[in-house]
């Protein structure tokens, strides 16, 4: 089902030539709040994602992201500015599914083009595409590898609400393929004490920005790794653990299954330890996964006292309005 676009409240507010907008943070991290963007910082960044992709008036997007987030009202924005013809969907967890315009460009996060790769006659429609953006979480290694099959170019984004859209990509497919984050022209990048990433630019109205991005940041201060969130550091017995560290070794185990669960690393309260790793996964993998092998595979793999102390299964992950695991509220299951 297509949607009429240009009554959407940015589109009406943009070509009225109104210089301040709303934005809503996604509450991946926390309670969603406003932003405000400034016309400038919307301008900023449309150019750059135009001059790094080489996006063309010529071109149809598909947006199929959720209209009262930051990343489907930036694709608006891309439209209104390069000139592209919007192709305007519902969300789902596979929006090329009943798409039957073919599109240049698109934007998606990781759980739909996880769907969309599982579904042979929608391979077929993406590998048409020119240019697909996905954000808002890491892809899975083994979707990775599954990109590498295709032609059209698939970019990972990293940015925020207070950056309004990306302020780095990295190409995830191709000869060219880039193994870091690469900022975009007009963004400067260092980090804080606590490694956590800092931006400042014409997208961020020129003021530092620090975020909760743990980060592996090159000497040129262009190309950066992320580590994992500050924000979800768990110290057991004093050992500072990124559990997005863990969370790598155990989706390396399971490459082995046909299927991988949902799984997360988080914690509990501990007597001895403060905080005691665990290993939380869903509960209909039960009877198909050797929890002393898999303990042991991590033992092996990780650093000293990485490794979870324990394997729980839930029916239900806690989820955030975007589809992300909330990492908070499954902490609580465990206190």
């Amino acid at each position: 089902m297509k949607y009429d676009w240009k009554n959407h409240p940015f589109v009406v507010d943009w070509l009225a030539g109104k210089q301040e907008f709303i934005m809503r943070t996604s509450g991946s991290t926390g309670e969603p709040r406003p932003i405000i963007a400034t016309r400038s910082q919307i301008q900023a960044s449309v150019n750059a994602t135009q001059k790094a992709l080489q996006l063309s008036s010529e071109f149809k997007a598909l947006i199929c992201l959720p209209l009262q987030f930051t990343a489907g009202i930036m694709m608006l924005a891309r439209c209104l500015i390069v000139g592209m013809k919007p192709i305007v969907v519902e969300p789902s967890s596979n929006p090329l599914i009943k798409l039957e315009e073919q599109v240049d460009f698109a934007a998606f996060v990781p759980l739909q083009l996880q769907n969309i790769l599982q579904d042979p006659e929608s391979v077929i429609k993406l590998n048409r595409m020119k240019k697909v953006l996905v954000g808002g979480a890491a892809l899975p290694e083994r979707v990775v590898q599954k990109l590498q099959s295709l032609s059209v170019e698939v970019w990972a984004t990293y940015g925020m609400t207070e950056t309004v859209s990306h302020i780095a990509l990295q190409k995830l497919n191709g000869s060219d393929k880039q193994n870091f984050f690469v900022a975009l022209p007009n963004v400067q990048l260092r980090t804080n004490d606590e490694g956590c990433l800092e931006i400042f630019g014409d997208v961020t109205n020129f003021q530092w920005i620090t975020t909760r991005d743990v980060v592996e940041l090159q000497e040129n201060k262009r190309f950066f790794k992320i580590i994992g969130r500050a924000d979800n550091i768990i110290n057991s017995g004093g050992i500072k653990i990124q559990p997005e560290v863990v969370e790598k070794q155990v989706e390396t185990y399971f490459q082995q299954h046909e299927k991988i669960p949902i799984f997360a690393v988080s914690s509990q309260p501990d007597e001895l330890y403060g905080e005691k790793l665990v290993l939380v996964i869903e509960s209909s993998f039960r009877f198909q996964i050797n929890s002393d092998e898999l303990l042991s595979f991590l033992k092996k793999h990780l650093p000293p006292y990485h490794a979870p102390k324990e394997i729980f299964y839930i029916e239900q992950f806690p989820i955030t309005s975007t589809g992300k695991i909330n990492r908070q509220a499954l902490k609580k299951l465990f206190i």
